[in-house]
């Protein structure tokens, strides 16, 4: 496989990590107090679509204002998108041409608990659409620090 798609791979994976650990920065701040070592404990195991709705939930218990609400808001129901963006690049199969990079996937269809059939979803992907979904991560990360410095969430001001 080629180094850039290897590379445009690495970024997405890079990137959806800053997002994550920003979201878990999130959520001990909300929760409150200043223990580093007690508060990542709220949040270990817990999935990408479960800190999500953890950072969401906690901010609407402590945030008053609806208009800043509404902003978190759209940024988390950018985050779930994106997740699934991610998600489809990281949980894939991968095989390439000299120009393109193929995206395999094996699914089953059929009802739940019965028999299924499996057939393989196979697409054509560019390098720069893996880079498109790591520059909308990159993105996303970049209004959710905006949004935290101008609300001024610290942990300095969590007590």
């Amino acid at each position: 496989m080629q180094p850039d798609f290897l590379a445009a791979i690495g970024r997405v994976t890079v990137s959806f990590s800053a997002l994550e650990s920003r979201l878990h920065w999130l959520a001990w701040f909300l929760i409150g107090g200043n223990n580093p070592e007690v508060l990542p404990c709220a949040t270990v195991d817990l999935s990408f679509s479960r800190l999500v709705k953890l950072v969401g939930s906690l901010h609407l218990v402590r945030e008053k204002d609806q208009t800043v609400t509404d902003e978190l808001s759209a940024i988390l129901t950018r985050a779930y998108r994106i997740e699934q963006e991610r998600n489809v690049i990281t949980h894939s199969n991968w095989g390439s041409s000299n120009e393109s990079l193929v995206r395999f996937k094996l699914r089953a269809e059929g009802p739940k608990k019965k028999s299924k059939r499996l057939r393989w979803d196979l697409e054509e992907v560019t390098i720069s659409q893996i880079e498109n979904v790591a520059r909308s991560i990159e993105a996303l990360t970049a209004d959710l620090d905006s949004f935290t410095r101008r609300r001024k969430y610290n942990f300095s001001s969590a007590n």
